[in-house]
């Protein structure tokens, strides 16, 4: 008989100001994190582009095992280039819901769930995101965009979340499957093309292991990492 499906929470409490840039980092950083912890890349996913960076400058001779390896590389770059443009849609695609939102007067948190499985209508494993508002003078008190090192101070604290509470999780197999990421968004918003809109779309939970990523604002006067 099959277990019962794991049902996790993981808190993260952020030390800088709740923002589309933030949002970005954490869901890239989330990516990047599930792909490898899961079995989907065979080594973390900035090592893999390093890799394929330093194999320009230096290709691959012409014996067996040299062509075994530009093979290796090829699907490696199919790979990142596929991420790199998901990557690249993110941005975009939060802004349109930011735009559409205020246009409404409906804060509403942001919501986002990284689904792993044969097709998002019956993934094996989903993260759940949830992107509180904060109080803005306690989350921006200058206005200021996030500096490179509150971003990175952003993912750590994820990362660490991940790893601390969902050791149960990360030590689940579900094998070489497709990857979905998906946002929940106004009807009316114009997505990026890498985001198809899915009006009519349920997320079934029932036989899949779930963490739900519950990602708050800083306390007033929080001090950054």
């Amino acid at each position: 008989r099959r277990p019962a499906p794991l049902r996790l929470r993981v808190g993260v409490e952020l030390a800088t100001a709740s923002s589309t840039p933030v949002h970005c980092a954490l869901l890239g950083s989330l990516l990047k994190h599930v792909l490898f912890i899961h079995g989907q890349i065979p080594s973390p996913y900035d090592a893999i582009v390093k890799e394929l960076s330093a194999s320009v400058a230096q290709p691959p001779g012409r014996c067996r095992k040299a062509s075994r390896r530009r093979a290796m590389l090829r699907r490696a770059r199919k790979l990142t280039d596929t991420i790199a443009r998901l990557l690249d849609a993110i941005p975009c695609a939060l802004d349109a819901i930011a735009v559409a939102q205020r246009d409404d007067h409906s804060p509403a948190p942001l919501v986002a769930a990284l689904a792993i499985g044969s097709s998002p209508w019956s993934p094996r494993m989903v993260f759940l995101l949830r992107f509180e508002h904060g109080d803005s003078e306690a989350a921006a008190p200058d206005g200021r965009p996030p500096t490179a090192s509150e971003l990175d101070g952003a993912r750590r604290r994820l990362v660490r979340s991940l790893m601390t509470s969902c050791t149960d999780l990360a030590s689940t197999r579900v094998g070489l499957s497709q990857m979905h990421l998906l946002l929940q968004a106004p009807r009316a918003v114009v997505m990026p093309p890498a985001f198809q809109p899915r009006p009519a779309f349920r997320l079934k939970l029932r036989r899949a292991h779930a963490c739900c990523i519950q990602v708050g604002a800083p306390a007033p006067h929080a001090s950054a990492e």
